[in-house]
């Protein structure tokens, strides 16, 4: 049986590579076994959480915030598909 992971995503307004390092060092301070994940290359800047436990979307908030910066979970978007 495959280990069960907790995925989530978040739209951001990081800017550099400098700053995503920094957060996702004080992320993985607080969340063992996550993988913390940037991509600023995308319009969105998104930072991705994959964990093993459930994730708490305010925490990774208040740690961006808490860096000069904004976070919003990005919506989950279905597709249908005929």
């Amino acid at each position: 049986m495959k280990n069960k992971r907790f995925i989530e995503v978040f739209t951001t307004t990081v800017t550099s590579s400098y700053e995503s390092f920094a957060i996702t060092a004080c992320l993985a301070s607080i969340m063992e076994g996550s993988e913390i994940t940037f991509d600023l290359e995308d319009i969105d800047r998104v930072l991705r959480v994959a964990s093993p436990a459930p994730i708490n979307n305010e925490c990774i908030v208040r740690v961006v915030e808490s860096f000069g910066f904004q976070a919003d979970v990005m919506p989950d978007v279905v597709v249908e598909v005929a």
